[in-house]
Formats: structure tokens, sequence, C-alpha cells
């Protein structure tokens, strides 16, 4: 990696991987041992009728797919799902995200009534316009359902609503009936599924659950969220995604660490369970390397991440400094964006730093692979990651 080149592709291997791990992704023998197996499981009557063919897979993601505000939202998941695209499989994917709640459109009516300003995202709204928000929300949810593609994948899109004000306690609720609906639409527009694959047991398990009861197909679950370690998940919802685990034809994680970090908040034996990484990008993993250096005769450490607490950028500026403040031939390159950039600007200068340290903002996945290759060290300063569990 870096200056000296890159790590051999692994897209060719991550599209064979990705077919083999769709169909059979835990090897206990009481689980189907591939896709057509879950298929014919699910309904005795195709047995003998579906021959070699590959299976129809819909992903199901706990985070929006790929959406246009966010161009890394459901990125691991959009790079599975072209593997499997590419390996001739049907594929399609759900995108849920939520916007607004009951008692914060009830509130904006009344404000209006009353003539006082609402002071939330209703504002500007006339009564009218939010009572007839309030009444599709509620009863015509169909409205609020988009469809798309990205990279040749259909996106069945929806915005649904909390029933109550934002809490991890209670939006699954909400998020799992705008899923339920967004799948009825799926199905209408682009044929019913042979297997889902949701991606995080909350809150896409739990609705992939919801559906495979409801539907008799199978669904195969991967575990990437860090939420189990950092302590995010109420406790309340353990033992429904324990269902969640039992009931799935297959369970994966993206590391070892993470398969850990499961077994442990749940409670469940894990060990049995495979581990599969994240696929690299094929744009990245393939791109032809840069010619050279930017400046062979200094050293330049890349980091890139968006820039929220999480990936605790301070840390790294604090560090840069300790080691290298007085070194004009030590450089730092800060590819990303987010909330937090004005602020890590002000560190830098507050550390006498900002001739060394370079924001060059959110980058191209070519950027990315040039950027890569004229570094001489990658750094991570996130506070947590799932491929080891510190990563600082």
């Amino acid at each position: 990696m870096g200056k000296n080149g890159r790590p051999a592709s692994l897209s060719g291997r991550a599209c064979c991987d990705a077919a083999h791990n769709a169909r059979s992704l835990h090897r206990n023998s009481r689980l189907p041992t591939s896709l057509t197996e879950a298929r014919v499981s699910a309904n005795p009557s195709l047995n003998g009728q579906i021959g070699d063919d590959l299976p129809h897979v819909l992903i199901v993601p706990s985070e929006e797919f790929v959406p246009e505000s966010s161009h890394l939202a459901g990125i691991f998941q959009y790079h599975q799902v072209s593997a499997l695209h590419a390996a001739g499989f049907t594929t399609g994917a759900l995108s849920i995200s939520q916007a607004l709640s009951i008692p914060m459109i009830v509130r904006a009516g009344a404000m209006r009534i009353l003539g006082k300003p609402v002071r939330n995202a209703l504002d500007n709204q006339p009564l009218r316009a939010i009572a007839g928000l309030g009444f599709d929300k509620l009863f015509r949810p169909g409205r609020f359902v988009t469809t798309d593609r990205v990279g040749g994948i259909p996106v069945v899109r929806i915005e649904g609503f909390y029933y109550a004000p934002p809490s991890p306690r209670t939006d699954h609720f909400g998020w799992i009936r705008a899923g339920l609906i967004a799948f009825d639409h799926y199905c209408r527009r682009f044929g019913r599924p042979d297997i889902l694959h949701a991606h995080n047991s909350n809150h896409a398990g739990l609705l992939a659950h919801r559906l495979s009861l409801q539907t008799g197909i199978p669904f195969v679950l991967t575990e990437h969220s860090s939420y189990f370690a950092r302590g995010l998940i109420p406790r309340s919802r353990y033992p429904a995604l324990r269902k969640v685990v039992r009931a799935a034809a297959g369970v994966s994680f993206v590391s070892p660490s993470l398969r850990a970090d499961f077994g442990r908040a749940l409670d469940i034996d894990t060990s049995a369970m495979e581990w599969i990484p994240n696929m690299v990008d094929p744009s990245i993993a393939e791109a032809p390397l840069s010619a050279a250096a930017d400046n062979p005769a200094s050293f330049t450490f890349l980091s890139i991440a968006d820039m929220i607490p999480i990936k605790n950028h301070s840390l790294l500026l604090r560090a840069f400094a300790l080691a290298f403040g007085s070194r004009e031939d030590v450089r730092l390159r800060i590819g990303g964006s987010g909330d937090l950039l004005d602020s890590l600007k002000e560190l830098a200068r507050e550390l006498k730093i900002v001739d060394q340290v370079d924001f060059v903002g959110r980058l191209s996945r070519s950027s990315v692979a040039d950027a890569i290759d004229r570094c001489d060290a990658f750094v991570v300063s996130s506070l947590y990651g799932n491929i080891r569990r510190r990563s600082h």
C-alpha cells in the first residue's frame, strides 16, 4: 500500500465469495446448505423445478442504500450486491429512512391553530398541508415510496416516520412498518425474492424476520454494526434480536472481534458462525498506480473518514503535532467532510500545524486510490472499528 503500491485486486474473488456466501453463510448442519435448498425448503412445490438457476436476493440494509445525500451510506451493501449482480444473481435493495414523528405533526397543527410559531421542520407549512401530511403518513404511506436504480440495482425507497419522538427504544416500530410497505412495493414491481439478506440485526434483521414469518422466504444476516460493543442498542431489544439469530438461515460477521462482541452482548455462542470481511471496491483495487509521489523527499500521512466524533480526528491532529509539529518534511492529508470540519481546522491553527495539514475535502473513489498511492502511511484514529477492538 502507499507509494510502493496497493494490495492485489480482490474484486474477482469477491464476486466468487459473494456468490458462495449468499448460498451458505452458516455451516451448521441444521441450516440449508445453499440458497436453492433454502428456497425449496420454504416452498416444497419448487423441488425439481429450480435446477441450477441463481436465486433472487433482496438486500435489506439497516441504513439507507446509497442515497443522494450520502455517498457512504450503504456502501458495503452496495459492493456486495454489485458482486452478486455480476455473478448472475437477480438482485434488489430496500432503502428505509424516517422523518417526522406523530407528536411533531400534532404539535405543528396545534401551534398553527393557536397562531404560534411551530419551531420545527414544519414551521413554514400551512395548517392544511400539515394535516394532509399527517393523514398521508398514517393512512397513505405508499405516497412516500420511490424507485430508482443504483449501478443497475433496482432500489425501492421509502420515507417512514416515528411513532414517538425519535429514540433508540422506539424507532424500530416506524422503521419496520415502512419496511413492510417497501417490500410490498418491491414484490409488485420486481417480483418476489427467493431470499432476504439483512444487514445488521437491528433494524434490518427484525424486518427480515417479520417478513420471513409472513411469507416463508428465508433470510440470512450479516452483522457489521459496532452498536453492540458501544452499548447503543437498548437491552430491552435483546430478546427479539436473539430470535432473529435463531431464525436466520445463516449468520456472518465482518470480523472476528465483532463476532465476539455480538456473542457477549446477546449471550449466545457465535464461535461456529463465519466471518466474512467487507469487499474492496474494484474501482480502487484495480485503478492504475500513480506514477510518483507528490514529493518523494517528504513523508505524508493520509487519513480518510467522515468528520464525526467517533472518527476522533482531534486525537490525530494532537498526536501529529506532538510527534511532527516541527518537521516541515512531514505532512498530514485528511480527506472527508462533516460537521466537525471547521472546528478541526481551528484546532490545527491552535496546534500551529496548519501549514503541515491539508484538509482536502470529500474524495471521489478514483481520488481515494490516487491519494493512497501517493501517501507513505495510512492513519486510522477511530474510537472504535470492527476490524480491531481499538484502532488508536
